[in-house]
Formats: C-alpha cells, structure tokens, sequence
C-alpha cells in the first residue's frame, strides 16, 4: 500500500476504535437504568411477585425503548461498513434461528414430545447465535 492509503487507514480506523467498548458502557447504562426504575416502581412487599401499576410498567417499557433507539441510533451513525455486514449477517441468522426453533418447538409440545415453549431460552439462544456469527463475522 501506499503511505496515503495506509495513512487514509489509519485515520478512518481511529475514528471508529472504540465504538463497541462505548456501545456496551451504553447499553450497561441503559440496563442499570432500567432495573433500578423496575425496582424503585415495585409496589409489592418483599418477597410477594412483583406488582407495578400500569402507569409505572409504561414508564418502564417506553424508557427501555427510547434508550435502546438511542444507543442504537448513536452506534448505526459510527459504525463502519465491516461492522455493518456483520451486524446484518448475524441479526440475519439470529432471527432465521428465533423464526425455525420456537415452531418447531410448538409443534413438538404439541404432539407431547416436550415440554411448553419458553420463549425467553429461544429468545436467548438467539441472541447468543446472532452475537457468535456477528463476532466471527467482524473478528475472522
């Protein structure tokens, strides 16, 4: 390579460097943000489920989703092309992966194979195969 294109490198690079260590900060915050708003707004004894009142479960919801359109707005803005292609291929097969395993699993509880669908252990597994084909994807 040339020194300009190594120094057009370099310098796009550093731009960029520390956009995942910001985003997971971010998304920590947002995640403190909200437990601490779901156990502040708890109006149940201890020990008893949690009881919120619909006002305080909105709050919750609608400050969960404008934090995450705003991490996510902030990461899409400084985001490279790279990083792209390897957030779409994994969201991609993350939710390819959702779409096939919880009718699959509906239809064998249905035919008494297992057990109900938890939604949350397919939810999860998804999440996991989308941050593994994103993470080979922008570190291979």
């Amino acid at each position: 390579m040339t020194d300009m294109k190594m120094a057009e490198k370099t310098a796009s690079n550093s731009k960029h460097r520390h956009v995942l260590r910001t985003m997971f900060l971010l998304s920590a915050a947002v995640g403190i943000a909200i437990v601490a708003a779901v156990t502040l707004l708890n109006r149940s004894l201890p020990g008893e489920p949690p009881a919120f009142s619909p006002s305080a479960g909105l709050f919750v919801v609608l400050g969960g989703l404008l934090g995450f359109a705003a991490v996510m707005a902030f990461y899409m803005r400084r985001t490279d092309e790279h990083d792209m292609i390897a957030n779409l291929w994994g969201l991609s097969i993350g939710y390819l992966f959702f779409a096939g395993t919880a009718p699959v699993w509906w239809m064998l509880h249905h035919s008494g194979l297992v057990g109900p669908v938890n939604f949350w252990a397919v939810y999860i597994a998804s999440a996991l195969v989308a941050s593994g084909v994103w993470g080979w994807m922008r570190f291979r």
